[in-house]
C-alpha cells in the first residue's frame, strides 16, 4: 500500500523486482551507499518457511520505506516506475490515481482500418477517470501523450485469446492489444485485468458514462481528449465525424503536478521535508 497526500493505492511486487530497483539504484549512483539491501539469505531452492518469509518482507518494507524517504533516490525515473508514479500520477483533476507501467501497445486498432501486420512499441500505460492514455516515458508532459482511449459505455478489457501476455482493450471505435513482456510475463498480464475491473468497475465517476462513443461530454475540470468540431457533434454522428482524425488534442488541467525532482535541488527545505513526510509504504499482509 502506497500513499502521497489524499492519494493511495496498491503495488504487487517480488522480491526479484525489488533485488532489480537496488541494482538500478547503484547504476545509477554508484559508489554513494544511500541504501543498503542485506536481505536474509536462505539455502533453500524454493523457501517457504514461514518465519522467513514474515523476515524477509519485514526486510523489503523497511527498504522500501528508506528508498521513498530519500529524496535524491526518488529523483530517480526507475524508483518512480517502481512505485507506479508518472507525471500525471497526483493532478488533483484527474480523480483517482489509477494503475501505471509500461506495456508493449499494438498499433493501429481502429474498427475502420484493415492492417495487416501489427506493430508494437514500448508505452507507459495511465488508468485516469475516464480515459486510458499512453506515454513514451513515464515522466513525459501530461498533457501531451502519445495517444488517449476513451472510457465510453462500450469499454471493457477482456483476455487475448491469442497470447496469455496479452490483453484485449475495446471500445465501439477501437481495439487495442496491451502485452506484457518479460519475466512473469503471464502474472502481470492478469494484473492488469484485475486492476481494469477493479478501477473502472468500483470507483465513483465524475459523471455516468454516455451511450455513445468515442466523444463522451467533457467532465468539468477534468483533462479530456477533445477534437476540433467536438462541440458541433450530436450522438447520431460523433463517432462518424470523429473517425475522420487520426488524434486527439489533449485539455491541460489547471491543478499544480508534484514534482519530485524538484525537492531534491534544496537540501532542508521545508517544502522537501514536507513532500517527504506525505510519501508513505507499507506492506499489505
Amino acid at each position: 500500500l502506497c500513499g502521497f497526500k489524499h492519494f493511495s493505492w496498491h503495488i504487487r511486487v517480488r522480491f526479484s523486482d525489488v533485488v532489480r530497483l537496488h541494482s538500478e539504484i547503484q547504476k545509477a549512483l554508484p559508489g554513494e551507499g544511500l541504501v543498503v539491501f542485506s536481505p536474509t539469505k536462505s539455502w533453500r531452492f524454493h523457501e517457504t518457511r514461514p518465519e522467513f518469509l514474515e523476515k524477509r518482507e519485514e526486510e523489503v518494507a523497511a527498504y522500501l520505506r528508506r528508498v521513498v524517504g530519500n529524496a535524491k533516490l526518488w529523483a530517480l525515473r526507475p524508483v518512480r516506475e517502481f512505485f507506479e508514479v508518472g507525471s500525471s500520477s497526483f493532478a488533483e483533476d484527474l480523480g483517482f490515481k489509477g494503475k501505471e507501467g509500461y506495456v508493449l501497445k499494438s498499433s493501429g486498432g481502429y474498427r475502420t482500418s484493415r492492417a495487416l501486420f501489427t506493430h508494437y512499441t514500448k508505452r507507459w500505460l495511465v488508468l485516469k477517470d475516464s480515459y486510458v492514455a499512453y506515454y513514451e516515458h513515464s515522466d513525459d508532459d501530461q498533457g501531451d501523450p502519445k495517444g488517449v482511449v476513451l472510457v465510453d459505455r462500450s469499454f471493457k478489457v477482456l483476455p487475448s485469446p491469442r497470447d496469455p501476455r496479452e490483453l484485449m482493450l475495446c471500445t465501439e471505435r477501437r481495439k487495442v492489444y496491451l502485452r506484457l513482456y518479460g519475466n512473469n510475463a503471464h502474472r502481470r498480464a492478469l494484473e492488469w485485468l484485475d486492476a481494469f475491473k477493479d478501477f473502472y468497475g468500483s470507483k465513483p465517476r465524475t459523471q455516468p458514462l454516455v451511450d455513445y462513443a468515442p466523444l463522451p461530454p467533457p467532465h468539468p475540470g477534468t483533462l479530456v481528449p477533445s477534437c476540433p468540431g467536438a462541440d458541433r457533434l450530436t450522438p447520431a454522428n460523433s463517432s462518424q465525424s470523429a473517425a475522420s482524425h487520426s488524434s486527439y488534442d489533449i485539455q491541460r488541467a489547471t491543478s499544480q503536478v508534484w514534482d519530485p525532482t524538484a525537492t531534491s535541488s534544496v537540501e532542508g527545505d521545508e517544502e522537501t521535508a514536507r513532500s517527504l513526510a506525505n510519501r508513505s509504504f507499507a506492506p499489505l499482509r
